[in-house]
């Protein structure tokens, strides 16, 4: 299964975030690979998550997941 259809899999179970992603499928590259998907015709959602750093500064992550039909 290539790293593609694994988040495939994984985006349709509920959101998917960088760590999660490293963990489960072993890439860095969360954000190319959602690219990659979003060009094949499958809709992609995100969110920003707030975050606070070890170091106290406020930031954010995405999270992913597929876009549902209404």
């Amino acid at each position: 299964m290539t790293q593609n259809a694994y988040i495939i899999e994984l985006l349709k179970d509920g959101w998917l975030d960088p760590i999660r992603a490293f963990v489960e499928v072993g890439t860095l590259k969360l954000a190319t690979r959602i690219s990659e998907i979003r060009a094949s015709g499958i809709k992609v959602e995100e969110r920003l998550v707030p975050y606070v750093s070890r170091f106290g500064k406020h930031v954010y992550y995405k999270e992913y997941r597929i876009k549902e039909a209404k």
